[in-house]
């Protein structure tokens, strides 16, 4: 979140305030009120009260029958763009209904940044899990099951690349760095499975499954679903049931998306 003593030291302040307070309904769980925004933000009411009224009116945020504020359809247009333009966003939830063996697991569609992958949509599951998915959670990509669905489709160079990249949210990970050969071979590994699996190094009693939605002639990977789950949830069989549930939630944003694209 941008600080509002940042916001002051800018040429364009009005600009970071209303940054500032579209990351606070994006990441709090209190209440979007006026008064709820301007004491997490530290911002006047006043100030709140009137970059509100324009962000509203420019689609960025909308506003529900009791007068809070909540995050505004134009959003997820703009956020398009982190998947190249295409719809996934807007279909994941339905694609995740696709799948209803995995109506109780937080489901999360995520992109790749540098070493890093980005949570893009989430949809939360009733199970109390280690780390919570939120949208713009960043974590290092070898460490999770959506990472090695971008990492599995690159060269040799390229996943040592990444490999060294240094994220900064390494170590709050509960696995260790790989080397490069010994990632490429269980990459190698669970793409014969069809799906691709964190097992426990993203979080202690965390098993997460993954499959990449593909698109274009050349079916590169341009998002990454993943199913996170309990580790000890999970038998042999279940945990195939959830992998195959992976795959089928990204064939359907695929096809969702692109039927939406052509509409």
């Amino acid at each position: 979140m941008i600080p509002t003593t940042v916001g002051r030291a800018m040429k364009s302040p009005a600009i970071a305030k209303a940054v500032t307070i579209l990351d606070d309904l994006a990441h709090s769980n209190e209440l979007g009120a006026i008064s709820a925004i301007a004491r997490r933000t530290g911002m006047a009411k006043s100030s709140v009260a009137d970059i509100c009224s324009t962000l509203s009116a420019l689609g960025l945020l909308s506003r529900g029958r009791d007068g809070r504020y909540l995050l505004g359809r134009h959003i997820v247009e703009l956020a398009r763009g982190l998947v190249g333009g295409r719809r996934l966003i807007e279909v994941f939830a339905e694609a995740c209904d696709t799948a209803p063996e995995c109506r109780d697991e937080t489901v999360t569609l995520s992109i790749l940044d540098g070493s890093d992958i980005v949570i893009i949509a989430v949809r939360h599951g009733r199970a109390t899990l280690p780390v919570s998915a939120r949208i713009g959670l960043r974590l290092p990509a070898w460490a999770t099951a959506s990472g090695r669905c971008f990492l599995s489709v690159l060269g040799a160079d390229d996943v040592a690349e990444i490999l060294k990249g240094a994220s900064t949210t390494s170590a709050g990970v509960a696995g260790r760095l790989p080397s490069s050969s010994c990632l490429r071979a269980e990459l190698a590994a669970q793409e014969r499975e069809g799906y691709f699996v964190d097992d426990e190094s993203t979080a202690a009693g965390m098993t997460s499954f993954g499959a990449g939605v593909r698109e274009g002639t050349n079916r590169a990977v341009v998002a990454a679903v993943v199913v996170a789950t309990r580790t000890d949830m999970l038998t042999p069989e279940r945990s195939k049931r959830v992998g195959a549930a992976a795959r089928a939630i990204a064939a359907a944003c695929e096809t969702l998306a692109s039927s939406a694209d052509d509409a």
